[in-house]
Formats: structure tokens, C-alpha cells, sequence
């Protein structure tokens, strides 16, 4: 609930100004999954009617309205009574809200067109567990499911890395645009690895989406658990529940179900609205030629972007990045008299999370051995393109793709944005030189054999 309440920004700052401002008085109070809480008055006594902001779109809505005692006597005017307010999610809208609030996207309540503030203490005084406890309602049913017969999908994108080389950043800019469909849960799936390399990140963010699930409904989810433990592993709600508890349902399914191509199929499907399913897992890049092939088999049109880096500086900042939670932190590590250059360059090299993750040559082999270099599949990109122009960067991706460039006013807040940037610190030029030359022949055989790397890779120090 705590992810779900931080979707509700701050909304005082882009209120209407003037005399309508100052009549309309309000705040979101909390969020119940699929339901908005507050209250809103209009203190001349005028109609009041409320709209709902999810990114760019608003949409009106209709609310239940309830007594507000509090209000009333806070504003010293029993015609105030009935101002509180709940917004049920529409079921046309309940897409779009999920993901808002998974991805941290904006979310506004307005009331007459005035934005309505969200009250302070909802995040920083009342504790969490009175927060993330669901109104109880009628219990879920559970009858034989169509989960296996999840249609095959026809356009599939997945971008396969490399790590620490904008995927976060493309992944930012791509989830602005309604026509991906995406995971609801993370940015990275993680299925292939899971399938091909025994990976434990899927079933890590399945696990902490559940206990996130679980301590949002609570007991609302025990006919569901216990049709799961009896065998029912595909579930599904009768056609008389509420769409809310369809959503429930589908995220149960989601979570504790198989991970199967029909379970990877189902979680990506194309709903209305939609035309290309995404996934960016930059850990596919190590899931060789038979997990080329199984992605290949999962659509009916697949297309692959790998996007690669400098590998000495990208070495660097993974290795950075594997300590940001350790003791200490980044300037821990480096402070500490243990870690040499020596000590630097094994873990950039050889650790299976930085250097395993940095032999491109490999990927791409295995991506040439699947057939998928041959015919268009794959779009080769390079981060030095992306720190130069962010915007011919995306626009080449959308040609590849071969979809219309959409209004690039959508990534005004984005494009030029760094996302879960590593902080900034100096190679040690020791250690630079070292890389630079680990790495020469197998730079120089992909600039051979697959792609023209950019100059600077080529230059010896």
C-alpha cells in the first residue's frame, strides 16, 4: 500500500489559480487498491465534480459520497457534512491505474479542475500496517480456469542488455508510450533466465509481490490459497465477482502459478490500446543459442535490441553497482586498503554478476547460431549513441520497430534523464588500462565480424 499511496502525488503545486482555487478545499486521504479515499468541498456551495488523472489522460468520474463529521466541524458548517468521498477505479481505467502505481507514475484527483493535495500525514504518521489493511469484502470463488490457453503473442520487443547501459532509462521512456504492454510487477521479467540459466530473480520479485498482495487483502485471499494448496494451479473468479476481484484473481495466478511460456504470454498479453508486448531483462544476454530460440518461438514477430557499452566502463560501473548496499557503500569498498587494483580487476572480470555479464562476442555468436542476426531481428545500439542524443537514440529504436514516432513531448521529463544511475566515480587509470586491454581482442572481433564499434573502443591507450 505504501507503493500504491506514492502514486497520489503532492497536487498543490499545479492547482488552478484565482477565486475557483481558493473556493474548492480537499485532500486524497489513502488508497485501498482499487479505491480512492478523501474529501472535497466547494465552499460556495457550487456542484462539485471529480476527475481523475492518470499520466496525461483525465477522465471524470463518479464517486460515492459519505458523511464527514470532521470535515464539517472543521470548517464550522453542517452543510459540509456529506463531503468524503470514494473513488472506485472503472473497470475501463483499472489497467492504466495498476500500472500507474506499480511504475510510480502521476495519479490526481481533481475536484471542479482544482488539483486535490494529498495529506501529509497518510505517508509520514500513520503507521503502515493500519494502511495496508483492506476493507474485508465477500469472499473470492474460484472455478476451473482458460490460464493454459493464453493466445500466442504477436509482436514481442525485448531489449537483452547489456546491464548498467540505459536499459532503465529505455525502459522509462518506452513505459510513457500507452501502446507497450508490459509486466505489471517489475521492468525485468526475468523469465528466460529463469528457464535457461536457473536464474532465482523471477521467482525473488514473485515472492515479494505476493507478501505485497497478501498484506493488501489479507483473509479476502484464503479461498484462493486454499483451491492452490488442493491442486487448482490456474484460477480464475466465476463470471458473478466484482471486477476488482478479478484483478485480485489474475495477480494471485500471476505470482504463485508455473512459469510457463503460456503463464509468460498471459502476464504480457496485448489488451486494448495495446500493440507490442516489452520485456527488458538485460540478464537474457547470457541465456545462449536455445534461449534465443525459445524467445524466438514465443511470438509470431519478435524483435531484439542490444545495446552495448564501453566493455571496460561498463565492467566499472557493475562493479560499482554490486556494492551500493554492501558496508559501507561505494566509497567504503574503494576506501578499504584491501581492495587493489589487482583485487578490482578479478571481480570486473571473472565474478559471474559483472564480468560474466560483459562478454558481448558471446551474445552475439549465440544470437547469429539462433538465426536471429540474419533477417532483421536484432537492432545493435551502442550507449555512447545514447549519451550523445538521447533523442536519435529512441527514434532509431521506433524506425526498427516500425512504428510511428509518438508526440517526443512525452519524454520531455525522461529523455535526457539518467535512471538508477551509478554514482559517479573515477576508473583508477591502473585499473582502465588493465580492462582496456583484457577486452582489445574481443573488441576488435566484434568490430570484425558483427558490428562497427565506435572509434574510441579501438584506440590503445
Amino acid at each position: 500500500m505504501k507503493e500504491v499511496l506514492s502514486t497520489v502525488r503532492n497536487l498543490s503545486k499545479i492547482g488552478s489559480s484565482g477565486k475557483k482555487e481558493a473556493t474548492i478545499k480537499g485532500y486524497v486521504e489513502r488508497v485501498d487498491n482499487l479505491v480512492i479515499h478523501g474529501w472535497a468541498v466547494d465552499l460556495e456551495q457550487g456542484e462539485l465534480n471529480l476527475s481523475l488523472q492518470i499520466n496525461d489522460e483525465v477522465y471524470p468520474v463518479s464517486p460515492s459520497w459519505r458523511k464527514r463529521a470532521d470535515v464539517a466541524a472543521s470548517l464550522e458548517d453542517d452543510r459540509f457534512m456529506r463531503s468524503g468521498f470514494s473513488i472506485e477505479i472503472p473497470e475501463s481505467l483499472a489497467h492504466s491505474f495498476l500500472q500507474a502505481q506499480q511504475q510510480d507514475a502521476a495519479v490526481f484527483v481533481y475536484a471542479n479542475g482544482v488539483a486535490l493535495p494529498t495529506a501529509e500525514k497518510v505517508f509520514t504518521d500513520t503507521p503502515a500496517k493500519k494502511l495496508v489493511k483492506a476493507k474485508p469484502h465477500r469472499p473470492l470463488v474460484v472455478v476451473p480456469s482458460t490460464y493454459e490457453a493464453a493466445p500466442k503473442l504477436e509482436k514481442l520487443f525485448v531489449c537483452i542488455g547489456a546491464q548498467k547501459s540505459g536499459t532503465s532509462w529505455l525502459h522509462e521512456n518506452l513505459n510513457l508510450d500507452k501502446r507497450f504492454s508490459v509486466c505489471p510487477f517489475v521492468k525485468e521479467i526475468h523469465y528466460f533466465d529463469y528457464v535457461h540459466k536457473q536464474s532465482t530473480h523471477l521467482n525473488d520479485w514473485r515472492a515479494h509481490h505476493l507478501l505485497k498482495l497478501v498484506n493488501g487483502y489479507g483473509d479476502s485471499l484464503r479461498p484462493l490459497l486454499l483451491a492452490w494448496l488442493s491442486g487448482d494451479r490456474h484460477l480464475q473468479l466465476s463470471a458473478d465477482a466484482t471486477f476488482k476481484d478479478r484483478i485480485v484473481a489474475r495477480r494471485f495466478a500471476w505470482l504463485l502459478n508455473e512459469a510457463t511460456d503460456n503463464w509468460y504470454s498471459s502476464l504480457l498479453c496485448i489488451r486494448e490500446g495495446k500493440e507490442v508486448a516489452l520485456d527488458i531483462t538485460p540478464d537474457y544476454a547470457v541465456i545462449g543459442k536455445q534461449g534465443f530460440e525459445h524467445i524466438k518461438s514465443i511470438a509470431n514477430q519478435v524483435k531484439l535490441l542490444f545495446i552495448l557499452r564501453n566493455p571496460a566502463d561498463r565492467a566499472w560501473s557493475g562493479l560499482l553497482q554490486g556494492k551500493k548496499k554492501t558496508a559501507g557503500g561505494i566509497a567504503g569498498y574503494l576506501d578499504n586498503k584491501a581492495t587493489t587494483i589487482d583485487i578490482m580487476f578479478t571481480s570486473a572480470t571473472s565474478s559471474a554478476d559483472v564480468g560474466g555479464r560483459n562478454n558481448y562476442l558471446a551474445t552475439l555468436i549465440a544470437l547469429e547460431e539462433a538465426g536471429l542476426l540474419d533477417n532483421g531481428q536484432v537492432l545493435i545500439k551502442f550507449y555512447d549513441e545514447l549519451e550523445k542524443s538521447p533523442e536519435d537514440f529512441i527514434t532509431d529504436i521506433y524506425q526498427f520497430l516500425e512504428m510511428p514516432l509518438p508526440d517526443m513531448a512525452i519524454f520531455s521529463g525522461t529523455l535526457r534523464a539518467k535512471v538508477y544511475a551509478t554514482q559517479k566515480t573515477v576508473m583508477p587509470e591502473a585499473l582502465k588500462d588493465r580492462l582496456d586491454a583484457y577486452y582489445a581482442d574481443m573488441v576488435k572481433e566484434i568490430n570484425d565480424r558483427f558490428v562497427t564499434v565506435p572509434a574510441a573502443w579501438l584506440q590503445k591507450r
